[in-house]
């Protein structure tokens, strides 16, 4: 997922460069490839997880509803921005479809250090008490 992360911030990046350089902005441009793809890597490997990510202990489960949240967040600002766009133009980076991409970024991001972190912890007690 963190790699789909990276992917996605990098097309965003990219896609700011775009709005500074007033390039004409469509949903199938290079910099919207890029975060879309990193967007279709975490949603499939938290869909090949799914069963998983909702079946453990309530503290996993809980953040894997921040995960899912900043998905759908994520999902809902292509198609805002897109609407956006079509009624301003080119937009500033804190527009409100871009801070629902940001903010969705932030919750799969604190999710999946939030689980990264509770794993690291059972792992150093399990192997304090071998």
């Amino acid at each position: 997922m963190i790699i789909g992360l990276v992917l996605s911030f990098s097309g965003g990046s990219w896609d700011i460069t775009f709005h500074i350089l007033s390039q004409p902005e469509s949903f199938f441009s290079y910099p919207h490839s890029l975060v879309y793809s990193g967007i279709l890597l975490v949603i499939s490997i938290f869909a090949v997880n799914f069963r998983k990510n909702f079946s453990e202990e309530k503290t996993i489960k809980k953040n894997n509803i921040i995960i899912f949240t900043g998905i759908i967040l994520i999902l809902t600002a292509g198609p805002f921005d897109f609407s956006w766009h079509l009624k301003f133009g080119l937009d500033g980076l804190l527009s409100p479809p871009h801070l629902t991409l940001l903010t969705g970024w932030l919750l799969i991001a604190i999710g999946n250090l939030r689980i990264t972190n509770m794993r690291v912890n059972e792992t150093k007690i399990k192997d304090n008490e071998r």
